[in-house]
C-alpha cells in the first residue's frame, strides 16, 4: 500500500468514525484535545499523501484513547479522567473506537513492511 493508499484508509476511518473520534477526544483530553483532532482531519482533507505529521497525530491519538498521559497530575488528560465514572455507557464506545484505531495503525504498520515506498506509522 502506497502513501495515497493509506491517507485514503486513514481519512476513511476519520470520516466514518468522525463522531465518535470527537466525543472521545472531548472526553479524554478536554477541549484542546478536540482542537488538535480538528486540526488533523483538516491536514488529511488538504493532502495527497499519508505523512510524517499524519503518523504523529495517529499515535498522538493512540496514546490519548491509551490514556498514556493521565498519570501526569497536571495535564488536560489526568483532569479529564479523573472526572470520567467507569459506570457511564460512553466509556464501552470509547474502548470500541480504541481498539478500531489500534487495527487500523497495525494495518497501516503491516503493509507498511510489506512495501518500500511507504510511511511506517510506527513510533
Amino acid at each position: 500500500m502506497n502513501s495515497a493508499q493509506k491517507l485514503a484508509r486513514v481519512s476513511t476511518f476519520v470520516a466514518q468514525n468522525d463522531l465518535e473520534l470527537q466525543h472521545a477526544c472531548l472526553l479524554l483530553g478536554g477541549a484542546a484535545a478536540l482542537g488538535r483532532l480538528q486540526r488533523f482531519r483538516r491536514r488529511l482533507a488538504l493532502a495527497d499523501k499519508l505523512a510524517t505529521t499524519h503518523r504523529r497525530d495517529l499515535i498522538w491519538l493512540q496514546g490519548l484513547f491509551g490514556l498514556e498521559n493521565v498519570h501526569e497530575a497536571e495535564s488536560d488528560e489526568a483532569i479529564c479522567f479523573a472526572e470520567l465514572s467507569l459506570d457511564d455507557p460512553t466509556i464501552f464506545s470509547v474502548c470500541m473506537i480504541t481498539d478500531a484505531l489500534n487495527a487500523l495503525i497495525d494495518e497501516l504498520d503491516h503493509r507498511s513492511s510489506a512495501s518500500d515506498d511507504s510511511v511506517s506509522v510506527a513510533a
